[in-house]
């Protein structure tokens, strides 16, 4: 689908301007688009972030049984003429539980989403703590966010997301998507990664541990902890 056909669908999904309050920024690169489904496939359910006019979400309707989640009400209107099929859910993705709605959706699973920056940080933390519900997660974030997320080891962008990720999935990155590939134009560029899931997630012992080895990081690992109360 090209992207001027993406953005007639925008038109035709009876979706009003987007929101900048809400850090909306519709995808309408074919490219983008095409690389998204492609990290989709062999999926059988579809946990959707953010769906919006639903540009991903007819074509997820298509590979597998949707459940969408967006805090914007003018979304259900839009899935119910692009992608009837899909269960539409209102709310703050941020502060619902996700793992209720991933458990009703058969497997394998995957997390899919355009997360807006507001909730990324939240997004990525869900994700580490569904990874035993999910199989995949294919996510696009603000390209420095996601920088930091596949940092490996010994690279200076890596801090507690990094390896709290890494520990519960195995991450490459898919493509970027500039400015261009969203209506509007955001100020910054964007970035899909592919989360595949070892099928686990870390204890909240090994989060706080983590977490604290990270907190002042012009100290010492050994100092962090200690002040952590870490022995």
């Amino acid at each position: 689908m090209r992207g001027g056909e993406l953005r007639r669908m925008i038109e035709q999904s009876g979706f009003p301007s987007p929101q900048t309050a809400l850090d909306q920024h519709f995808l309408v690169s074919e490219r983008v688009h095409r690389a998204i489904l492609d990290s989709c496939a062999r999926i059988a359910g579809f946990l959707e972030i953010g769906p919006g006019p639903g540009v991903l979400t007819k074509f997820l309707s298509q590979m597998g049984e949707v459940i969408a989640i967006d805090i914007d009400a003018r979304s259900r209107e839009a899935l119910a003429r692009v992608a009837p099929s899909v269960e539409f859910v209102l709310g703050d993705a941020a502060r619902f539980n996700l793992a209720d709605l991933a458990e009703r959706l058969p497997e394998p699973r995957a997390l899919v989403g355009n997360l807006p920056y507001s909730i990324t940080g939240a997004m990525l933390e869900a994700a580490v703590r569904l990874a035993p519900l999910f199989c995949r997660a294919v996510l696009m974030m603000q390209r420095e966010v996601a920088e930091r997320v596949a940092a490996p080891p010994g690279d200076r962008k890596r801090g507690a997301i990094s390896v709290l990720c890494s520990y519960s999935y195995a991450i490459e990155q898919v493509m970027d998507a500039p400015p261009s590939a969203f209506l509007p134009p955001p100020e910054v560029s964007s970035r899909v990664l592919r989360f595949e899931s070892r099928g686990r997630a870390p204890s909240a012992e090994l989060v706080h541990l983590v977490r604290a080895a990270f907190r002042h990081p012009r100290k010492t690992l050994a100092n962090n902890l200690r002040q952590a109360g870490s022995p």
